[in-house]
């Protein structure tokens, strides 16, 4: 089967999150209102709006991990109904990793997403189940009586996130000296950028500058070609140049060594340089 695709407009994303990973005596869930697109041959739902539920129209049961009455869910199916669009209910299991639906997730999923369906049968209905990383579940598709999976999950925020139900899709932590920059460009952005290899030719005014800056945005590794040694005339235009340096006649690519790596451990500085 083909995987779906959910997509989380900016700001949508935020309440669900709030929702679904809310601590408390016991799990709490977040029905979604998604319209349905095929998008580039590939079934992909687009989440409308988050519609959480009460405190008091959770029922307590110690045996399970989030009850509620099925009145509960009246208001919902009605806007379903109303505005032509599938339910989705998520819940998250708080770890990192690949996480799994349980036994009673998919005794509710059998009850509820077929009873979603007979209300909107043109629209696709799910459970989907978050962890940390990754996201997992099944979606009922319009016309189709099985359940469909995997679900991979697309953030729109800050920076844009692919969650998969797939274990080698977890996204990697930036560095801690690129956290602030990773909010911009994401985790995997900034792996990407941490795996890319950049050569600048020529150490003057303008490439040193450049060189400085591929060290401040993460990029692994950065060559380095000037065959020249420093002079005084390079004092006021090369970034990181001392009058130690004009006096010991270093190389403009040992400058360059020296003003990214000590500073950028993620990345290596290579010079390239003739005699």
């Amino acid at each position: 089967m083909n995987e779906v695709e959910l997509r989380v407009p900016l700001g949508l994303g935020e309440s669900l999150q709030n929702t679904v990973y809310r601590q408390g005596s016991h799990e709490y869930v977040a029905f979604g209102l998604v319209s349905y697109a095929t998008l580039c041959g590939r079934d992909t739902l687009l989440l409308r709006r988050v519609l959480p539920l009460l405190e008091g129209e959770y029922r307590k049961d110690a045996g399970h991990g989030a009850t509620w009455g099925g009145i509960a869910m009246v208001p919902i199916i009605e806007d379903a109904m109303r505005e032509e669009l599938g339910i989705v209910i998520f819940h998250a299991h708080l770890h990192v990793g690949l996480p799994t639906l349980s036994d009673d997730d998919c005794v509710s999923a059998n009850r509820l997403l077929p009873m979603f369906q007979q209300r909107v049968p043109t629209r696709p209905h799910g459970s989907i189940v978050l962890s940390r990383t990754h996201a997992n579940g099944i979606i009922l598709m319009p016309g189709k009586p099985q359940f469909q999976t995997p679900i991979a999950i697309r953030w729109y925020g800050a920076a844009i996130c692919n969650w998969s139900a797939s274990e080698g899709s977890m996204i990697q932590s930036a560095a801690p000296i690129f956290q602030r920059q990773a909010l911009v460009v994401g985790g995997p952005g900034q792996e990407i950028l941490r795996h890319t290899k950049v050569a600048v030719v020529g150490l003057g005014g303008g490439g040193s500058h450049v060189v400085q800056q591929l060290g401040y945005i993460g990029i692994g590794e950065i060559i380095v070609i000037d065959p020249d040694r420093v002079d005084r005339t390079n004092l006021h235009r090369v970034v990181g140049m001392t009058w130690l340096d004009v006096w010991l006649k270093r190389r403009k690519v040992e400058v360059m060594h020296r003003i990214v790596s000590p500073s950028f451990p993620t990345g290596r500085v290579i010079g390239l340089k003739s005699e």
